[in-house]
C-alpha cells in the first residue's frame, strides 16, 4: 500500500463526503464541524479547495 496526497485521492472517490473543521488550535474545545454541500478543488501547488456550506450553519 503505498502513501495518497489529498488530489490523488480525490480522483479515486466518486462522491466524496466533505466534513469541514474550523476552530481556535490553540483550544480544542472551541471547535465544529459540518458537511459541505459542494467542493471543488482550487490548487494543487498549495493544494487548496473550495467548499460551499449553508449561511445558517453554527460554526
Amino acid at each position: 500500500m503505498r502513501d495518497l496526497d489529498v488530489f490523488e485521492a480525490l480522483d479515486i472517490v466518486l462522491h466524496p463526503l466533505v466534513i469541514v473543521t474550523v476552530g481556535n488550535p490553540e483550544d480544542p474545545r472551541k471547535r465544529g464541524d459540518t458537511t459541505a454541500k459542494w467542493f471543488s478543488r482550487v490548487s494543487r501547488d498549495p493544494p487548496l479547495i473550495a467548499v460551499s456550506i449553508e449561511i445558517y450553519t453554527n460554526l
